[in-house]
């Protein structure tokens, strides 16, 4: 987990930061957000790594380099997000979340 963002009159998101740190370039991720006050889940699966970054648009990159570092954002949530929630983030080495896949799950309160 990273940080908990919105814009003045929009959703919420959050951010994670993703780490590679093993011997393969990732090409796909899949996220999914559970708010466990609301019991809302929502995911996204993209071939793309994309970062809403705050209010100024987006950042995306095409992979996950051996070694790199990128903030990714989850799908937006219609309401302030307070936790605890829970996400499930997998990145597979092929486009549309196939070839070698890691997944880690993760509990926070932002």
């Amino acid at each position: 987990y990273s940080n908990l963002e919105n814009c003045s009159g929009t959703d919420w998101w959050v951010d994670f930061q993703l780490q590679n740190t093993g011997g393969m370039t990732f090409e796909s991720v899949f996220m999914s957000v559970k708010d466990t006050v609301t019991n809302t889940t929502l995911s996204s699966n993209s071939d793309d790594f994309i970062n809403k970054n705050g209010c100024s648009g987006s950042d995306t990159q095409d992979n996950l380099p051996i070694g790199a570092t990128r903030i990714v954002s989850s799908p937006v949530f219609p309401a302030e997000l307070t936790g605890p929630l829970e996400a499930a983030i997998t990145v597979c080495s092929n486009p549309g979340q196939t070839g070698t896949c890691v997944s880690q799950v993760i509990n926070f309160t932002p």
